[in-house]
């Protein structure tokens, strides 16, 4: 066989073999349950429950909880992030209103 058609299907085998499974959205969704149980996650779910049920950039950082969950140095870094983004789509959503 020709190299290159070797070469193109060993391209598309990893995407469809892969161990890690998808995201979906019950999986995003079982993350936040997860993180309902931090304090610090509570209140921001609480101010931001909008963007969190339907902002697709954050929904999408939401994957990997697992991990995040095992480390408060990481919690805090997340945490940090979290707000910042969350805060720059409510004045992102503010001046759309406003036009």
């Amino acid at each position: 066989m020709d190299d290159n058609f070797l070469e193109f299907l060993a391209n598309l085998l990893p995407p469809i073999w892969s161990r890690k499974p998808l995201t979906t959205q019950e999986k995003i969704n079982e993350n936040i349950k997860k993180l309902r149980n931090v304090p610090w996650f509570q209140s921001l779910f609480a101010s931001y429950m909008d963007i969190f049920t339907t902002n697709c950039y954050v929904r999408i950082n939401l994957q990997n909880v697992e991990n995040l969950l095992k480390s408060e140095r990481k919690q805090k870094m997340f945490e940090e992030d979290l707000v910042h983004t969350l805060q720059k789509i409510r004045m992102s959503q503010q001046r759309k209103r406003k036009q």
